[in-house]
């Protein structure tokens, strides 16, 4: 019995990480509060990004709705589950944490970070097997880089 219940948890926790409530341009985002109208960008299984640079906007619009996106959720563009053509990833400002494994693997050649990351989860930037990678990182300043530099220990920053 335990281990049906765990296997239960396992699959309904699954389900939900590669879940999306909507995509717009080929974004796919995750609602996080209705009444706040806010979301994150998820990973989709329906992934399959075309152009190379993607702009992850601080507000998108979805039907009626406007919202406030607040972050990158986990394993949003994760090379490990899907070919992905991103090669730069332009963060606008306002938006306040990357999930764990966000860009794990994926083909990151440059990254615009700006200083209103208030978050970034464990392995958000884990090369996995790509040992060789090497991104250009853009911060809209070194001192907030310092606060979290510690999430780029694979990293060269210049």
């Amino acid at each position: 019995m335990k281990k049906f219940i765990s296997l239960l948890a396992l699959l309904i926790t699954s389900s939900y990480l590669y879940a999306y409530d909507f995509e717009v341009d080929g974004i796919f985002y995750n609602i996080t509060s209705i009444e706040n109208k806010t979301v994150e960008v998820t990973y989709s299984t329906d992934l399959n990004y075309q152009q190379n640079r993607v702009v992850i906007p601080s507000e998108v619009t979805w039907g009626n709705y406007n919202f406030t996106v607040k972050g990158i959720g986990p394993c949003a563009f994760d090379g490990f589950n899907y070919p992905n053509r991103v090669d730069t990833i332009i963060i606008s400002k306002g938006i306040e944490y990357i999930g764990s494994l966000a860009f794990q693997s994926s083909n990151l050649k440059m990254i615009r970070i700006p200083n209103t990351i208030k978050n970034i989860g464990d392995n958000a930037f884990s090369p996995g097997n790509k040992h060789d990678q090497s991104i250009d990182w853009y911060v809209d300043d070194f001192e907030w880089l310092c606060t979290i530099g510690h999430h780029f220990s694979s990293y060269t920053i210049t």
